[in-house]
C-alpha cells in the first residue's frame, strides 16, 4: 500500500494499555480486516494471538505491501463502533486511499472524550494501520498474521520499511515482496525511561505468488465459516 499518514495534528494516536484494541477489534468486527492471526508489538515483545504468544525476535517474514490498510478507527466503551480504512494502495485499480484528515471526522470536543484510568481524555479515533505477513514457503493459512499499528513505534516502523521498499523495489521484478526480520530498538526518554520499538529490515525477497495459497485457504475458510454461521440462524427459533 502507499505511504504512511499520520493525524492531522502530526502526531500518531497511542492506545492506552489497560485494554487489548486489536484483539477486541478482530473479536467486535469478525475479523474483517485480521486476516491469520493477530501480531502486535507490546513492551517490547512481538505478540501472536488472542493469547499473546511470543513471536521470537530475528523471526523472518514476508511482507504483502499489496494488503498494507490504513485509516481510522472509533472506540467507545473500549469497542469499535466506526472504521474509514482502505488500502493505501491498490495495484489492480491503480487507486491509493487518502485517509481524511483528523478534524474532519468530528468529536473534536476533548471535554466528550472517554478518559483512562489515569483520568487522560483518550481521542475516540485512533490511526491504525493493518500489514498483511506470512511464513516464507509456508501455504497454508496458519503461516499469516496481520501486524496491527496503533502506537507511535509501530506506525514509525511500517513507514520506514515503506521507505526502504519504495527505494529497492525497482531493483526488483515486478510484484516481489520484501521479507523482513522483526528487531527491536530503543531510545531514552527522559520520563519514562528506555522505550522500545519495533523495527523491520528487510532482508531478502519473495516472488509475486507467495501469498496465493494461504490467501485461497484463509477465504474459502472464511466463506465456509460465513456459511456456518448464517445457518446456524436460520436455525435460531423467533
Amino acid at each position: 500500500m502507499n505511504a504512511l499518514t499520520t493525524n492531522t495534528n502530526g502526531q500518531h494516536v497511542v492506545v492506552a494499555d489497560d485494554f487489548d484494541p486489536f484483539a477486541e477489534y478482530a473479536n467486535s468486527m469478525g475479523g474483517s480486516r485480521i486476516v491469520g492471526s493477530l501480531l502486535k508489538f507490546s513492551k517490547g515483545d512481538y505478540l501472536v494471538g488472542q493469547n499473546g504468544d511470543i513471536m521470537q525476535e530475528g523471526t523472518q517474514l514476508a511482507v504483502n505491501m499489496n494488503e498494507l490498510i490504513t485509516g481510522w478507527i472509533k472506540w467507545k466503551d473500549k469497542k469499535p463502533v466506526d472504521t474509514i480504512m482502505g488500502k493505501l494502495f491498490d495495484p489492480e485499480t491503480r487507486k491509493s486511499f487518502q485517509p481524511p484528515k483528523r478534524d474532519a471526522l468530528g468529536d473534536l470536543d476533548e471535554t466528550t472524550w472517554e478518559v483512562d484510568k489515569d483520568g487522560n481524555a483518550q481521542d475516540p479515533w485512533q490511526f491504525t494501520n493493518y500489514l498483511l505477513m506470512k511464513v516464507p514457503g509456508l501455504d497454508d493459512q496458519d503461516a499469516l498474521f496481520t501486524f496491527a499499528a496503533s502506537g507511535k513505534g509501530s506506525l514509525g516502523a511500517i513507514g520506514k520499511l515503506c521507505d526502504s521498499y519504495s527505494k529497492l523495489r525497482r531493483m526488483r521484478q515486478p510484484g516481489e515482496m520484501p521479507v523482513v526480520k522483526l528487531g527491536v530498538g530503543k531510545y531514552k526518554h527522559d520520563e519514562y525511561g528506555w522505550i522500545k520499538f519495533p523495527t523491520f529490515t528487510i532482508v531478502g525477497w519473495v516472488k509475486a505468488g507467495e501469498f496465493d495459497a494461504a490467501l485461497a485457504e484463509e477465504a474459502a475458510q472464511a466463506k465456509a465459516d460465513d456459511a456456518a454461521r448464517k445457518a446456524a440462524d436460520e436455525d435460531i427459533p423467533f
